[in-house]
């Protein structure tokens, strides 16, 4: 089939430019349309150059993905590696929803024997329709800003942000709402946070962080003389609780006045405290059950480290 250059330009120069918008608009990045109209150039240019044999190492897999990277960066500029990639990212899952919609459309009707294609240097060649174009470019924003609505929907359900609060102090957590967290309190019968001992310290009394510099948190008596006439004496707890390789473990908690999840205030909620990390990554310190958020969970004394 004859290949006509100006097609070929003009249709990757139309491709380029609404991919790198869409992936803007998802990464809310901000735009300038002078900069996308430079970057859509030049990835035009990179695929004008398919047909010829002797750059063929341009269009090798290495050579691809820094003309992707090198787009974002006209597009959208470096302000820290890690938005870059993740634009990036954005932008190849918007090319190859946009690939496939286009493809299923040549596939699904007369349009591949209707206006043919080739394909050289894993660049595809088509006499695309404005209408198919269009099509193609609507599917794939729409898909790829669905996909990430429902992944910020599903992370933003995972996390909650709490506020301990306990004698006009108080504490912010980063809590993992959590099935397998279904800790009791076995005096108030009030569901338990866990929290890791770094959140909390600054709630705690200093002789109580010596408990647990010692390890002996789960001496009561040792407990019990460390926090002897002070406000936490009334507030103590010892919450028991199974796990991987404790069959009848014991966690120090305390009652705290309150804490707020959100816009809510819960004060029938007890913390109970882990000395060690509960999160590999730190993106959390601390657990929070799912009677605690008022949703219904079965109540059961287990809590899965």
């Amino acid at each position: 089939m004859t290949v006509y250059i100006d097609v070929l330009f003009v249709i990757n120069f139309v491709v380029n430019y609404v991919l790198l918008l869409i992936t803007g608009k998802i990464m809310r990045r901000e735009k300038s349309y002078i900069r996308l109209v430079s970057a859509a150039i030049i990835g035009a240019l990179y695929a004008c150059f398919m047909f010829f044999p002797q750059i063929k190492f341009l269009y090798g897999c290495a050579f691809k993905i820094i003309a992707s990277f090198l787009l974002i960066l006209i597009a959208y500029g470096a302000k820290n590696a890690v938005l870059t990639v993740k634009t990036a990212f954005v932008f190849y899952l918007s090319s190859f929803l946009f690939g496939g919609v286009t493809l299923a459309l040549f596939y699904f009707t007369d349009a591949g024997l209707k206006y043919g294609g080739a394909l050289n240097n894993g660049i595809f060649y088509f006499e695309l329709p404005w209408k198919i174009l269009f099509f193609s470019c609507l599917v794939a924003y729409i898909a790829v800003k669905t996909g990430f609505a429902i992944y910020k929907r599903d992370k933003n359900l995972s996390y909650r942000r709490i506020r301990v609060e306990i004698c006009r102090n108080s504490a912010e957590l980063n809590a993992l709402v959590d099935t397998g967290n279904l800790l009791i309190d076995p005096i108030t019968n009030s569901p338990v946070v866990v929290a890791e001992l770094e959140s909390v310290k600054k709630l705690l009394p200093g002789a109580l962080i010596e408990v647990f510099r010692e390890k002996k948190e789960n001496d009561l008596e040792t407990v019990s003389e460390a926090v002897k006439n002070t406000d936490f004496e009334r507030r103590i707890r010892m919450i028991p609780f199974t796990s991987l390789g404790a069959e009848n473990g014991i966690m120090l908690g305390f009652k705290p006045d309150s804490i707020t999840v959100g816009k809510s205030v819960v004060s029938n909620v007890c913390i109970g405290i882990c000395a060690r990390p509960l999160s590999n990554g730190h993106s959390y310190n601390a657990l929070i059950s799912p009677e605690a958020l008022h949703i219904p969970s079965a109540n059961q004394n287990s809590f899965n480290f």
